[in-house]
């Protein structure tokens, strides 16, 4: 004898049952795509395959569709490089439209966050290459995107050659260099140094431009990386290390976590360190002078003189603001002229490589930062 069931008891059970054909379906027809992407090659591939690019071509065509397609510089530099990929490896290198990442224009549609270019430039590398060298090589990108000038001499050069084939302008343009991986920066300072609006056509040329530059230079660190092996060439300004080796983790702030110029918002570095015009960081008038001799091989002198009893730490710190040494910490030191010497060791007696280091003198509320170099 078959149960009877009530008409809802009849409706609930069909739709759990409809469901479950339902999602059945999807993930069948989820699996079947999914199995067969991967067939052709085209499925959730990471990294990469990665096939040598042209930088100049990369260059052109990355400005290019920054001119023509109106997407801004984040699609530029990544269907600037993409593109050439995938014609390149059309049965192994994934496709998704680059469309993804649109968003990046303007510093993150309009809110002048990072540069749209080194954000699709970043996310190619970021394609192709695991972490650790995706992690390198983007930091590489970034670190001479703040030192290079833009447009770069060749991104100008192919404007008034008409090697482009959609361009704004095909003049020379003015080169500035942006001293941060920030849009509004970036923009501000070229726009300062042209005496350009940001509205203009020539600062949208610049930008298509500066583009092709990102994607180009993103392109080279990859053939290096692939190719003969990278080397990294960018060096942090020795402001950078100098406030890092307060306020990074290894110092006594432990409050910042970045690799950018610190001048570019909070101002001139000797005039906040100094306390010129901050009584609440006094320096109290010490002195401290260059260590001599510098550049040094095995030892070097460091002197410095108080016009007050003061407590006095000195600390070493290398380029990338870790700690190397401490000196002297947190010793009273009457009114007068002092001198003591670093050996070129670390805390652990063991001889530091050659190289940039810094040595930050802490006096009272008052601090100073100088460089030197082992040799």
């Amino acid at each position: 004898m078959k149960e009877k069931i009530s008409r809802n008891e009849f409706l609930k059970k069909g739709a759990v049952a409809s469901s479950g054909v339902a999602a059945l379906t999807f993930l069948g027809a989820g699996l079947v795509k999914t199995t067969k992407a991967k067939a052709q090659g085209s499925g959730n591939i990471w990294p990469a395959p990665y096939d040598t690019l042209d930088v100049e071509a990369v260059r052109i065509r990355a400005h290019d569709l920054y001119c023509s397609e109106g997407k801004g510089c984040g699609y530029g530099a990544f269907e600037g490089m993409v593109s050439f990929l995938r014609e390149q490896l059309p049965t192994t290198f994934p496709v998704f439209p680059s469309e993804v990442i649109l968003f990046s224009h303007g510093g993150v549609v309009g809110w002048g966050t990072i540069c749209g270019a080194i954000n699709g430039a970043a996310a190619v590398i970021s394609l192709v290459c695991d972490k650790a060298t995706s992690d390198m090589l983007i930091s590489e990108l970034c670190g001479w995107y703040t030192t290079e000038l833009f447009p770069s001499d060749i991104s100008n050069t192919y404007a008034v050659e008409n090697k482009y084939s959609s361009t704004k302008s095909d003049e020379v343009l003015e080169q500035s260099a942006c001293g941060s991986v920030l849009c509004h920066v970036s923009v501000t300072k070229w726009c300062e140094a042209s005496e350009i609006g940001v509205k203009d056509i020539k600062r949208k040329e610049r930008c298509g431009r500066l583009t092709g530059d990102v994607a180009a230079k993103a392109a080279e660190l990859l053939n290096a990386h692939y190719g003969a092996g990278f080397t990294a060439e960018y060096v942090p300004p020795a402001t950078i290390s100098a406030c890092m080796a307060c306020h990074s983790n290894d110092g006594f702030k432990k409050n910042v976590s970045s690799k950018s110029e610190c001048e570019q918002c909070h101002g001139d570095y000797e005039e906040i360190h100094t306390g010129a015009g901050n009584e609440s960081i006094s320096a109290n008038n010490f002195e401290v002078q260059q260590n001599f001799p510098n550049p040094f091989n095995n030892n070097t002198t460091i002197e410095f003189s108080l016009p007050v009893p003061e407590k006095v730490t000195i600390e070493v710190y290398n380029l990338n603001g870790q700690h190397i040494k401490t000196l002297v910490s947190n010793k009273q030191y009457s009114a007068g002229d002092y001198s003591l010497q670093w050996s070129g060791n670390d805390e652990h007696g063991q001889s530091v490589d050659a190289g940039m280091y810094f040595f930050r003198l802490r006096a009272g509320k008052g601090m100073k930062t100088l460089s030197m170099m082992k040799m």
